[in-house]
């Protein structure tokens, strides 16, 4: 995360964090999760539930990585 901010650091000067933040942190975990699964063969279970993806609180390329657990 602090890698990334510091990447992003200049195009957000002067904004408060935000949504966009806690996206970013949903995405590096659904980066991390399929680059194991891509290594070693597993299956990734999205981290949202039904409930969050019905609401739209789960993240697109973060939390709705990855098979169903239903």
């Amino acid at each position: 995360m602090q890698a990334l901010e510091r990447v992003l650091a200049g195009v957000f000067e002067n904004t408060q964090p935000d949504i966009t933040e806690e996206n970013l942190q949903a995405r590096i975990r659904g980066n991390l999760i399929m680059a194991l699964s891509n290594k070693f063969g597993w299956l990734v279970l999205t981290t949202g539930n039904k409930s969050e993806l019905s609401v739209g609180y789960a993240t697109l390329y973060g939390d709705m990585a990855g098979a169903s657990r239903c």
